[in-house]
């Protein structure tokens, strides 16, 4: 079912009925993908830390367990890259990285010796580590089993992936995106480009490759800004939000059950992280 929004009829429009921000509907901070109504059945990026932090602690209660002083690690701090679900959307990247993904963040992870880490993922053959039986998948599994909630819905994760991915590709078929679709590849083409959406502008396969040359940095910011010129992630957001809520109410029983076991992880998170953490022994390992 496509949507009944023209290209014009978004303006001023907000996320959740919220004012738009400087003419857009769609979340600035967030970004298209985590703004769209299916966006709600998953965690956060605080709710996905909250989980980590449990389940790091609980890896590291194991291990002391055992007499080992572990640090699970931490991520680098690093802005996460601009959402691209209808393609390009950060001029700075642009800039920078022409299509190509900026950096990832670096992983920090305490460097251990083979012995323990056979408790951290229970690879030991004999299933022991000295002398003392391991959890399955060791203290790293005893981590993310703690946390799961017991019979979790699987038919109501796929249902938000199926939502998630269908309605992606309904809406790109919707009349609204085809016209700014079509406005946009004008757009580009005035500057000497010939793509018919950006997608096709994103798989090029001169951009590919490993370096990032002048070429995909100019055609990325020409990207950009015939998507302004058109308004084509307004528009496309403005589709999907309604297709995705079609799809949520034909699918609300699965949904209600996989945010009733999201919001029970959360609290064993937050049982967890609310827990003496204890004084582990150092092993003298390192």
């Amino acid at each position: 079912m496509a949507s009944s929004h023209g290209v014009r009829d978004i303006e001023g429009e907000g996320v959740g009925g919220k004012p738009a921000q400087g003419g857009s509907v769609i979340d600035r901070e967030l970004g298209a993908t985590f703004s769209l109504p299916i966006a709600g059945y998953s965690f956060t990026e605080s709710e996905a830390a909250l989980l980590r932090d449990a389940e790091n602690l609980t890896t590291e209660k194991c291990m002391a367990r055992y007499g080992i002083e572990y640090s699970a690690g931490s991520v680098s701090d690093q802005d996460p890259p601009a959402d691209r679900r209808y393609g390009l959307s950060s001029f700075s990247e642009a800039k920078k990285y022409g299509y190509h993904m900026p950096p990832t963040p670096s992983f920090e992870e305490e460097s251990v010796s083979g012995e323990v880490e056979a408790l951290l993922y229970g690879t030991s053959a004999s299933g022991k580590f000295r002398g003392q039986d391991v959890p399955v998948n060791g203290c790293a599994g005893e981590g993310v089993e703690k946390l799961r909630a017991k019979g979790q819905p699987q038919l109501g994760a796929q249902a938000a992936g199926m939502i998630a991915k269908e309605s992606f590709i309904e809406s790109m078929e919707s009349v609204p995106v085809r016209e700014a679709m079509r406005v946009w590849s004008i757009c580009m083409r005035n500057k000497g480009y010939r793509y018919e959406s950006p997608l096709e502008a994103m798989a090029d396969q001169r951009f590919l490759g490993d370096e990032v040359s002048a070429v995909e940095k100019r055609t990325a910011r020409a990207d950009l800004e015939c998507k302004d010129e058109s308004r084509l992630p307004e528009v496309w957001f403005v589709s999907e939000r309604e297709v995705q809520r079609r799809m949520i109410k034909d699918h609300s029983e699965l949904l209600d059950e996989l945010q009733e076991t999201h919001d029970l992880r959360l609290r064993l998170a937050r049982k967890v992280l609310s827990s003496p953490k204890g004084c582990p022994v150092t092993a003298g390992h390192r």
